[in-house]
Formats: structure tokens, sequence, C-alpha cells
């Protein structure tokens, strides 16, 4: 997955005890969990695997298109899921297919994190 330097510049002040306020960074912060989660999961693409309040979807776009970043994915499996979508659509994101993704929790059978399915979400130039 692509870096985005001004994250990894915040989760190094936070780690070494600074007090970090993301808004105050112009930071969105859920953007910045699931970035922080996807890197933690060495994912391909950042992904969102907790709730996504809709009224954020047009900074997060916003700072995602910042950042360089032209796919995404989401695994969250909250309802509401479609509105949040369409959100992302009316916000310059169009769905692109599916993928899996890792997640924190682990697979009894084999001892490897589970796999569950993703949407892909590519930003419109």
């Amino acid at each position: 997955m692509k870096k985005i330097a001004k994250f990894d510049d915040l989760m190094m002040r936070a780690r070494s005890g600074e007090d970090i306020k993301l808004k105050e960074h112009g930071v969105n912060p859920t953007l910045y969990w699931a970035y922080q989660k996807s890197l933690d999961l060495k994912h391909r693409y950042l992904n969102f695997n907790d709730a996504i309040w809709d009224n954020q979807i047009p900074e997060i776009v916003q700072q995602l298109r910042e950042a360089g970043k032209k796919k995404f994915t989401i695994s969250s499996t909250y309802s509401g899921m479609t509105e949040t979508i369409h959100e992302f659509i009316k916000n310059g994101c169009r769905l692109s297919g599916m993928t899996t993704v890792k997640t924190y929790t682990t697979n009894w059978e084999t001892g490897e994190n589970d796999i569950i399915p993703a949407f892909v979400l590519t930003i419109k130039e």
C-alpha cells in the first residue's frame, strides 16, 4: 500500500508520547484509523473495516485524493453500507469490484488471519 507521509509522521509523533489532535492537523479520524489498520494488516489498498459516517465522506475523498490514493476498499459489514457506498459514488468514486482482505481475527483451524470480502472503490480523477 502506498504510504501517506503526513499520517506516518503523526503516528510516529503519537508513539513518542505527543498528544496528537487529528482534526488540528486536518486529518479525518476515520481515514487515519483505516490507514493505520491497513498498514498493520499489510493490505494492498487502504481498507475501511469500521463504520464510516456519511457526513465525513466528502472530507475522506478529498484527503484520499490529496494523498494520491486511486483505490481503496470497504470491508465493513455495518447496516446501511449501500447508502455509504452511494455517498462515495456521489463524491467522485465508483464501485469497481470486489476483493478480499485480512481481518484482526484469527481462523482457529489455520492460525492465520481470517479473510473476508471487500468492495473496491476507485476515485475518479
